[in-house]
């Protein structure tokens, strides 16, 4: 490859590889859920098997990585480089591993088949690889061969030939060296299609994730020859070392495992049912608590994914305490959202905070769907008051709104609405009460109101609301799913789709601390709403 080529390369995607990282493992999660939907497992156990093999996955990758990989030799002494990835994949593999097995076994689920996590591992590794490859680590030995990649300047494979007298100080790029990330996701892609293969072939429940394993682990041994560095011991690196054994021990479990099947009847039950709801509760415990032991030892980007992981564990929670306790108890379903959104969930180390008052006007009116199958009309007003504390990425409120909407006929509905919430860039949410009646009325509702949104609003986001909808809040859930863009500061525009219909939803900052909120949304049947808000924030 040309080095002048593979520089600009390098220079121009570089800062992009971490996001790479995570659209990796995303994937491999996504891959993993929708293989146990097709399994018939329930949702909140396989979301609290998901934390488990992320918690311990990324505790594994970065205390692995403590382990120095690539030593060079500087006279009788070894140096030990420092500019290291802050994680390592075989720590992720590895931990993953320990962390399904500890999942299962806390949530005391009946099964032991783990299959569903057989096929993201491949998918992981191809989103990794592609960006250590940009990033310049996990690199190969130097190389004369066709396949030889050339970093630029200032890269780590550049301060590694630098410092073992390869090149000179201002090369402007290193020696060309064997891709071994591209090996190893084209190694990947190999294993996703035996995979695929050995699926029918296997008997035991959790063979084909210990095959998949054994077989990754299998090539890192072999591939360990071309990567450049390591503490060599008798002949191997430390992580050929810990591949080799791994291979062997998981490859053992599985041959154990189908032999035990095939001397028996009938393969094992593959559905996943519900963990008991104490052990669940518990489990979200654990990774709340992960969540503050590791705020200042993880990376920001490493500790948004994790917080994905226990928030989404957290909403499975919730779906199961608000079936289980009935409308009446609706509040113990918001508790896990609650303690999510309070553990707080931003990068450590900014804190500085800003107070506003913020005082909302909005107004609406549209169709709606009714249960009977008729169309109403309706149009509502309403005053809002929030306390907001925020920061550049955090903010936490706490308000309460006045409404009063009418119908076709009838006496105009009142109602109020105290809530709390909190927002980041990746999570937010609120939690709250909703009452509605009529004055002079004593039979008024009161039912849960709350909101859980994951991903960025300027970017790509899914959004379930229970009766905290914008611009006016009324009963029932609704499922947003929606991107979003930022075209000037402090103003974003969010299009997507919800189970009314498709929407429109801008919100344009202008000066003085004002701000202009519409909404529009467009369903079938003549279901429409069209509304906004004009929001006035004071520090």
């Amino acid at each position: 490859m040309d080095p002048t080529l593979w520089t600009q390369l390098h220079a121009l995607t570089s800062p992009y590889a971490s996001w790479i990282y995570a659209l990796g493992l995303g994937l491999g999660l996504v891959v993993a859920l929708r293989d146990a939907w097709r399994r018939g497992w329930a949702l909140p156990a396989s979301l609290g098997l998901a934390q488990g093999v992320v918690l311990l996955g990324i505790l594994g990758a970065r205390f692995l990585s403590q382990w120095p990989e690539f030593v060079v030799e500087l006279g009788p002494q070894p140096y030990a480089w420092q500019d290291l990835p802050r994680a390592t994949f075989l720590g992720l593999v590895l931990g993953g591993l320990g962390g399904a097995v500890l999942a299962r076994r806390w949530l005391g689920l009946r099964h032991g088949g783990l299959d569903a996590f057989a096929f993201a591992l491949p998918v992981t590794v191809v989103g990794l690889r592609l960006g250590c490859l940009l990033a310049g680590c996990c690199f190969g030995v130097p190389t004369d061969g066709p396949f030889g990649v050339t970093y630029g300047a200032g890269t780590l494979p550049h301060t590694v030939h630098h410092t073992l007298g390869w090149i000179a100080p201002h090369a402007a790029h290193a020696l060309p060296v064997h891709p071994t990330q591209l090996y190893e996701a084209g190694f990947a892609l190999i294993l996703l299609g035996a995979l695929r293969w050995a699926r029918g072939r296997l008997r035991a429940r959790g063979s084909l994730l210990l095959v998949s394993a054994a077989a990754y682990l299998g090539f890192r041994v072999g591939l360990g020859f071309l990567r450049q560095g390591g503490v060599i011991v008798a002949g191997l690196s430390v992580y050929q070392w810990v591949s080799l054994v791994g291979c062997l021990t998981l490859a053992a479990a599985a041959a154990a495992q189908e032999l035990r099947a095939r001397r028996g009847s009938s393969p094992d039950d593959d559905r996943l049912g519900q963990p008991p709801l104490g052990r669940h509760v518990s489990w979200l415990g654990v990774g709340l608590a992960a969540l503050v032991l590791t705020r200042t030892w993880l990376g920001p980007l490493t500790h948004d994914i994790l917080l994905l992981c226990v928030a989404a564990n957290a909403a499975g929670l919730a779906t199961r305490l608000f079936d289980a306790a009935g409308e009446r108890r609706w509040g113990l379903a918001a508790l896990p959202m609650a303690a999510v959104l309070l553990v707080g969930f931003t990068a450590p180390g900014e804190r500085e905070r800003k107070p506003q008052h913020a005082f909302t006007f909005s107004g609406a009116t549209g169709r709606y769907q009714t249960i009977c199958g008729g169309v109403q009309p309706y149009t509502g007003f309403g005053l809002g008051y929030d306390f907001v504390d925020s920061s550049s990425a955090t903010a936490y409120t706490a308000g309460v709104r006045l409404w009063g909407v009418g119908g076709s006929g009838g006496q105009p509905t009142l109602g109020i609405a105290p809530n709390v919430g909190a927002r980041g860039r990746w999570v937010g949410g609120t939690v709250g009460a909703f009452a509605f009646g009529r004055l002079g009325r004593s039979d008024w509702e009161v039912l849960p109101m709350g909101r859980l949104r994951v991903g960025a609003l300027d970017s790509l986001f899914l959004e379930v609301s229970i009766a905290d909808h914008y611009p006016m809040p009324f009963p029932g859930t609704l499922a947003k799913l929606g991107v979003g863009f930022s075209p000037a500061s402090d103003t974003t525009l969010r299009v997507g789709v919800s189970e009314s219909g498709v929407f429109i939803h801008p919100d344009i900052t202008l000066p003085n601390g004002v701000a202009i909120v519409p909404y529009f949304s467009l369903g079938s049947d003549g279901v429409f709403q069209a509304g906004g808000s004009i929001r006035l924030s004071l520090e």
